[in-house]
């Protein structure tokens, strides 16, 4: 007398099975469907660039005032390169030229958009590099002395493309809660002078290292081949992470 009841149970149980399992599939096809739309906009709108180049005499001092997220890299000649989404307004860089200085000031990433990017190109005459209150990156290739003054800034040096230095020799002073960070450039001598600031330099290698680090600063290195590098009582020298 049970027979008749259990099979339909059993048969109850299939539909929903065979239910759960359409709708599981259709959710499947339905995420799939979503990422390949949305997967192809967003190339489309990362491929749909915009870029204008402005030639510009060569210079020795690169004064940068209130700017963030611009990329100063080495090259053959001076330029300032800008790049933004088809679909909207170009950016409008802000930079003046004056005897051998050039000063780029009240350049945010805010003004740029998320799909914009500015990169200013030097040639090995740049000796000096002054910011406050910025932002940026810098590649170098072969360069020869580079001295940098920094006040609530954040440097990031960055490794060139090929296995020459990066620099050669570099000095860095740094304070009012500035941030040097590297990224395995190579560089043989580095001067660092910090006030109040941090660094960390664990990814270069083989180099020789000298200065000073005051008012609790914090200063991270991988082992120079050299080093004669002296720190107050409130700073610190760490060799590995933070």
């Amino acid at each position: 007398m049970n027979q008749p009841l259990i099979q339909l149970k059993m048969k109850t149980s299939k539909i929903i099975a065979i239910s759960l399992i359409g709708l599981i599939a259709l959710f499947i096809l339905a995420a799939f469907i979503n990422i390949r739309v949305n997967g192809q906009r967003l190339n489309s709108n990362l491929t749909r660039l915009e870029t204008s180049k402005k030639v510009i005499p060569s210079f020795k001092v690169l004064r940068v005032e209130n700017c963030d997220y611009i990329s100063f890299v080495q090259s053959d000649s001076s330029f300032i390169e800008v790049a933004w989404a088809k679909d909207s307004l170009a950016p409008q860089v802000n930079y003046a030229l004056k005897n051998d200085t050039l000063l780029l000031s009240g350049n945010k990433y805010s003004m740029f958009g998320a799909n914009s990017s500015v990169k200013v190109c030097f040639t090995g005459s740049l000796e000096s590099i002054i910011m406050r209150n910025s932002t940026i990156n810098v590649e170098g290739s072969g360069s020869g002395e580079m001295s940098f003054d920094i006040s609530e800034s954040v440097l990031n040096l960055v490794q060139d493309s090929g296995n020459t230095y990066s620099f050669k020799s570099i000095d860095i002073k740094a304070g009012d809660h500035s941030e040097v960070n590297s990224n395995h450039i190579r560089v043989g001598n580095l001067s660092l002078y910090m006030q109040h600031s941090n660094a960390n330099l664990e990814s270069i290698t083989d180099y020789r290292l000298s200065g000073m680090v005051t008012d609790s600063s914090v200063v991270v290195i991988n082992t120079p081949s050299e080093i004669s590098l002296k720190r107050d009582s409130l700073s610190k020298i760490q060799i590995g992470s933070y």
